[in-house]
């Protein structure tokens, strides 16, 4: 595991209280939140009753939730034995399945109940899952004292809006434990080059591939260590058989559903200006009202990472600008934006390494160089 110290230590912390524990984890697609849940209870599965379900995009609860039922016969091979229509229904039979469980095992440990990606279950919760989810931990979880429920999700503002900050309903105040994921510092994404991809790197490499990817590691997950940096990036954006075509478009929708085309609408502003926009001018430019609804949108880029304030020290009348901070989005808008699956076919195998002696190379090199520094500061 590269970083990830102060997650895996309130991991432990959970471990180790004589409590149940209601946990929340979060950050943008490909930051690794699965990925760190496996990886620190995969050692404790033999002592772990361990069950995890994730959320599918665009379903709808009928088919939530016999995906949540089908998912609860693979851990346990358990059936359920009364008609379940309704996500009451649903946490009912879990929990009946873990009592069997725990008596068929005599388990006296930890039980990990991990739900991923919960706001594609129930978006606006029109189907009942967060007061089903409330009333499961209040009269279940909270009482056996030794269930870690672990929720994740990949739109931070949804899960602080519905689970974190819920002033009503049956999950007010019930979080006891919040892990904010970040992407991988400079430091972090070379000690995952070197060590995991086991890459032969100099520093000045590895900043070339943080100015296209961050520090996603979903991103550094699929470079070849055998390819130089110029093949890999052609490899990936610029070729027929790219692996990153979709990611773009799939990153807004899958994060904010309807919202998507006014967030990208942003976003693309944005990219166009490495000095970035205050808000009126971004509410003129745009033709929107500058009111609750783009500020909203602002502060869930900004929660997403994609955007940061940058306050004008020098001229504190001007306001504070938003700006660019993420390397892929930066990169797919100005390079990638315009290819379509056919123009990438037509693309020669040396595309990339050409356009580096290009000025617009240079002037997109300026202001990602410059994004990388941004990110990186605490």
């Amino acid at each position: 595991m590269i970083g990830r110290e102060k997650e895996i230590e309130i991991l432990n912390e959970v471990c180790n209280l004589n409590k149940s524990s209601f946990v929340t984890i979060y950050g943008r697609f490909g930051i690794g939140k699965t990925y760190l849940v496996n990886y620190f209870f995969e050692k404790n599965r033999n002592n772990y009753l361990f069950f995890e379900f994730t959320g599918k995009y665009k379903t709808n609860t009928k088919i939530q939730i016999v995906n949540f039922i089908q998912q609860v016969y693979e851990w346990f091979h358990s059936e359920p034995n009364f008609e379940i229509k309704h996500w009451n229904d649903a946490f009912r039979f879990l929990k009946y399945t873990i009592d069997e469980e725990i008596q068929k095992r005599n388990h006296k440990e930890k039980i990990i109940i991990f739900l991923d990606e919960v706001p594609w279950i129930d978006e606006f919760n029109k189907s009942g899952f967060l007061s089903s989810l409330g009333y499961f931990w209040n009269t279940y979880c909270e009482e056996r004292k030794n269930i870690i429920l672990i929720l994740g999700g990949s739109n931070s503002s949804w899960m602080r809006d519905r689970l974190i900050q819920n002033a009503k309903g049956s999950l007010y105040q019930r979080v006891t434990h919040k892990i904010s994921l970040k992407p991988f510092d400079f430091k972090e994404t070379y000690q995952y080059l070197v060590q995991e991809k086991e890459f032969i790197l100099n520093k000045k490499s590895v900043i070339n591939y943080y100015m296209i990817f961050g520090g996603v590691p979903k991103y550094y997950s699929l470079l070849n260590s055998k390819e130089s940096d110029l093949v890999n990036i052609n490899r990936l954006f610029f070729s027929i058989d790219t692996l990153m075509h979709n990611e773009y478009e799939d990153l807004f929708s899958f994060l904010f559903f309807k919202k998507a085309k006014y967030y990208k609408s942003i976003i693309e502003l944005l990219c166009s200006r490495c000095t970035g926009y205050s808000l009126s001018d971004m509410a003129k430019i745009l033709n929107i009202k500058s009111g609750a609804k783009l500020s909203s949108s602002l502060i869930e880029l900004e929660e997403c990472g994609y955007i940061k304030r940058i306050p004008n020290n020098r001229n504190l009348l001007r306001g504070t600008k938003y700006r660019i901070v993420d390397s892929y989005i930066l990169f797919y808008n100005s390079w990638v934006k315009e290819f379509s699956r056919n123009d990438l076919a037509n693309l020669d195998n040396d595309y990339w390494l050409n356009k580096c002696d290009c000025k617009s190379y240079e002037f997109w090199f300026d202001y990602a160089s410059e994004i990388v520094s941004i990110s990186n500061i605490r």
